[in-house]
C-alpha cells in the first residue's frame, strides 16, 4: 500500500482537509484526519459478472417470479456452474443499476437496467470508480452484453437461443426444444423471427 502522507496542521479546516482527499484519492492518500489509507478503485463488468447476471434473469424467468421479487443472489448461484470465487462479484452490479439491494442481506432484486442488458437492449459504460462502497462516476466506452462476456462466450447459447444461421427453429441442431426469445422472455418452438408474432411457447 503506498500514499503520500498529508500533513494536517491546526491552522488547517475539517473542510480543506476533505478537499485535499477528495483531490487525491484516485491516486491513494493518507487521510490527514483519520491516518488511513483512502483510495478510489475502478472496476469494471467482468465475463463471470455477465454470466451472473443471465443466471438471475433466467431465475426470474423460471419460477414465473414478479419483477419485484428479490433473490439470494450467491445461494442462487450456487446451484450453478458459474465458479465460487466469481459468486460475489455479480452482485456489484448494483453500481451500474443493474441489481438492487433488498432490505434482508445478501438479497436483490433485477431491475429494467439488468433485465435490458441481458436482453442486449441496454449499454453501459465499461468502468465505474468506486469510494467508500459508492460509485462516483463512470467512464470508458459502451459496452453491451457481449462485450461482457468477452469471446470465449456464445451469447445465444447461453440464452438458450441459436448458434446457426437457421432462421426458425425448424431444423435448428443448437437446441431441439426451441430457443430463448428476449422480446417474449420465454423459451419459444417452431419461432420465425422474422415474424415475431409467429410463434409457440415451449411446454
Amino acid at each position: 500500500m503506498t500514499g503520500e502522507q498529508t500533513t494536517f496542521l491546526e491552522t488547517d479546516t475539517l473542510a480543506a482537509a476533505k478537499n485535499d482527499v477528495r483531490a487525491r484519492r484516485r491516486e491513494g492518500v493518507m487521510c490527514p484526519c483519520c491516518g488511513r489509507y483512502v483510495r478510489e478503485y475502478r472496476r469494471t463488468i467482468t465475463s463471470s459478472m455477465a454470466l451472473g447476471l443471465i443466471e438471475v434473469a433466467k431465475w426470474y424467468d423460471a419460477n414465473n417470479v414478479p419483477s419485484s421479487s428479490t433473490v439470494h443472489v450467491e445461494k442462487m448461484l450456487a446451484k450453478t456452474t458459474l465458479p465460487v470465487s466469481a459468486r460475489g462479484d455479480v452482485a456489484k452490479l448494483v453500481h451500474w443499476g443493474m441489481l438492487a439491494h433488498a432490505s434482508t442481506e445478501g438479497y436483490y432484486r433485477l431491475t429494467e437496467t439488468g433485465r435490458a442488458f441481458v436482453n442486449g437492449t441496454a449499454r453501459v459504460q465499461k468502468y465505474v470508480w468506486i469510494y467508500n462502497k459508492d460509485p462516483q462516476g463512470f467512464e470508458g466506452d459502451m459496452i453491451g452484453i457481449e462485450e461482457a462476456l468477452g469471446e470465449p462466450f456464445s451469447y445465444r447459447k447461453l440464452m438458450g437461443g441459436w448458434d446457426c444461421i437457421e432462421r426458425s427453429c425448424e431444423n435448428c441442431a443448437s437446441n431441439e426444444d426451441g430457443h430463448y426469445c428476449l422480446l417474449h422472455t420465454k423459451v419459444l418452438k417452431n419461432a420465425n423471427i422474422n415474424v415475431c408474432d409467429d410463434w409457440t411457447e415451449a411446454t
